[in-house]
């Protein structure tokens, strides 16, 4: 009789203990410290008869054009020990930006490149944690430099648009504003699931034609920028959060009365 009765005081005592463990969530992160750090890698270039290279690979900026010279740029590094909420509104995530001058028609120019971003999350609030590296995002691009005389697009809005364009657009959706929307792999901390989201403003489906001076497919994705001019394109960072279900009160109790019942089997088993 003892055995059965120290067998139904430990079952009966779990039992809340193990709903308290299932049932109670932890508290989900609202606030976060972030680092962007942008760069531009796997620089290829058009070689020209007139020489010349593209400068910059590894940086936050590249350079290229004998005389007047054209660039590419992309804010390098941002950073805040807070500011980015959970299910709240989006952070800047760098500026995209071509200075696109007329270069010599025989100058080395930009051929493609990949831009990557790295994200690194502090927790903030409720409790702050320790910082952690997300998977870096990499846009692998293609980019035309138009021939200022002649054989341009139809579409362009200035004397010969210039044209870049994606590698690989099946990892982003389009939002409610119209602008392409890259999704990071999702994460777990605890009971919550958070997804880190990237929206470029300005990013859309070129025309057939603009596709096909880009070498590109139907369809592609990507943006032209005016001649003799500073294109801008911003880009913003958000975070959003699921919870993750937990079993329900009926499971736990379930489980409190598998171990009664085996507690209950073992003293038959010890009688017999």
């Amino acid at each position: 009789m003892k055995t059965f009765k120290k067998l139904l005081v430990t079952a009966t005592a779990t039992l809340p203990l193990l709903a308290g463990a299932q049932l109670a969530h932890a508290a989900k992160i609202t606030n976060w410290g972030y680092n962007i750090d942008n760069s531009f890698e796997n620089v290829a270039e058009n070689v020209g008869s007139a020489g010349g290279s593209v400068v910059g690979e590894g940086t936050a900026q590249l350079i290229w054009g004998n005389g007047p010279q054209s660039s590419v740029s992309i804010t390098g590094n941002l950073n805040s020990a807070s500011g980015l909420f959970t299910d709240g509104a989006s952070v800047a995530g760098g500026t995209f930006i071509h200075q696109n001058n007329k270069i010599g028609v025989d100058d080395t120019a930009l051929a493609s490149f990949d831009l990557t971003s790295s994200l690194t999350l502090t927790p903030f609030e409720p409790v702050p944690g320790a910082a952690f590296d997300l998977p870096t995002i990499t846009f692998a691009s293609f980019f035309t430099e138009t021939p200022n005389q002649g054989g341009c697009d139809v579409d362009s809005d200035s004397t010969c648009d210039d044209i870049f364009s994606l590698n690989d657009d099946s990892f982003g959706f389009v939002n409610d504003e119209g602008n392409f929307v890259f999704q990071a792999p999702s994460f777990i901390i605890d009971d919550y699931s958070y997804t880190v989201l990237l929206e470029v403003d300005g990013l859309g489906v070129l025309t057939n034609n603009q596709c096909a001076l880009a070498g590109a497919p139907v369809g592609c994705i990507g943006f032209t920028t005016l001649e003799n001019s500073k294109n801008d394109f911003f880009s913003n960072v958000s975070i959003t959060s699921q919870v993750i279900p937990v079993p329900e009160p009926g499971s736990v109790a379930l489980l409190g009365l598998g171990l009664l019942g085996l507690g209950l089997a073992r003293r038959r088993t010890t009688k017999a």
